[in-house]
């Protein structure tokens, strides 16, 4: 009987260690740290309200079986199962469905009412999981404002209503702050809501959102100085496979004032050869107390002067509210000038005019010679 010494021994176990060592370093194409993730679809992927249904769709393998939801609020962190917020027998448990033959899946799913969460769909049993999906959901708000029911020639500045003169509250839920456009959810119901003496809200009447996201709610009157605190209330909408809450707008504060009177027997004479032009105007008193300023607009070519916020160069001069004339140098002979004299409180609102405070003058040609 031979013995096989050391060296032998070796040199039988080298083609042995050889194939080990060949398994460890041969590159592999089943571990699911180096295929990529399968795709994940989600529609709409981006700008939906939290609740809103949405479709998630994708394929992940492996035939049929059932899948879940999870999430997780930074890549790298562990998953979270999601619960199912739907009602039904399985409200509360974590959110599961049934892939295709193929595993292939198609289902929906209120969208999450966060942003920056992440959801990904991974297999109830087994490691496979999709990629993952980044949620930056819409906040669903409402934005209010005063829309005049009279014709004026100066908006009223936001939050300032006047005593006696009727108005529309608009609701907008799609125009967002920062110029952002959220989706329309139309026919919801929205609910307008006014403050008491307290801090309680009082219904006041409800409406429907257009098509367009928006809604005005019937003309109020205010009939007393003071400030008038509204909201509207977006109400729960259950529709089309969506689940969105309700949502309260910030207050809206609206500050019920008087208009200032206007100036009386305004008039203009051209003077100077027809290089100026001196108006005067009496100013009645004013039971407001309010008049801030005298406002004069003026244009020389078509169009009323209104010394709005889109043609402030229809402004010549702003003046003390005590002023009664006004004494205008930037003027042309043989040309022909349209003013008209506002009165001004300090809450920028200005008084409604009529032909009385409105003057058209066609300034005087020069005499023959003269040089100015």
């Amino acid at each position: 009987m031979s013995r096989r010494g050391p060296k032998t021994a070796v040199l039988c176990w080298l083609p042995v260690i050889s194939v080990v060592a060949a398994l460890f370093v041969m590159p592999s194409s089943s571990t699911g740290a180096e295929r990529a993730a399968p795709a994940l679809n989600v529609t709409p992927g981006a700008g939906s309200y939290g609740g809103q249904s949405i479709v998630f769709s994708g394929d992940i393998g492996s035939g049929p079986q059932k899948v879940k939801l999870q999430r997780t609020g930074k890549l790298g962190s562990p998953w979270a199962d999601v619960p199912d917020p739907r009602p039904g027998p399985n409200k509360g448990e974590t959110a599961t469905f049934s892939t295709a033959a193929d595993g292939s899946f198609r289902f929906t799913f209120p969208a999450p009412a966060m942003n920056e969460v992440y959801f990904r769909v991974a297999a109830v049993r087994g490691a496979a999981a999709t990629e993952a999906h980044l949620f930056k959901s819409k906040h669903q708000d409402a934005e209010v404002d005063l829309q005049e029911t009279i014709t004026v020639d100066v908006p009223l500045p936001r939050g300032i209503a006047v005593r006696g003169e009727a108005y529309r509250l608009r609701v907008d839920t799609v125009s967002g702050a920062r110029g952002e456009t959220k989706p329309a959810l139309p026919g919801r119901k929205v609910t307008l809501e006014q403050r008491d003496g307290g801090f309680n809200w009082q219904f006041v009447v409800s409406g429907n959102l257009l098509a367009d996201g928006t809604f005005r709610f019937d003309p109020r009157t205010p009939g007393a100085l003071g400030t008038d605190v509204y909201r509207v209330v977006l109400e729960n909408w259950v529709k089309n496979g969506d689940t969105v809450g309700w949502m309260p707008s910030l207050p809206y504060y609206l500050k019920v004032v008087d208009r200032p009177q206007p100036v009386r027997a305004l008039d203009a004479t051209p003077a100077g050869d027809g290089y100026s032009n001196l108006l005067t105007w009496n100013v009645p008193a004013d039971p407001t107390g309010d008049r801030s300023n005298v406002v004069i607009a003026r244009t020389s070519g078509s169009g009323a002067p209104a010394p709005t916020a889109a043609k402030p160069a229809n402004i010549v001069a702003t003046l003390s509210g005590a002023a009664t004339q006004y004494n205008d140098t930037s003027v042309f002979p043989g040309s022909t000038y349209k003013y008209a004299v506002y009165t001004r409180t300090s809450d920028g609102v200005y008084s409604l005019i009529s032909d009385a405070q409105r003057v058209t003058e066609l300034m005087p040609n020069p005499k023959r010679g003269e040089v100015r």
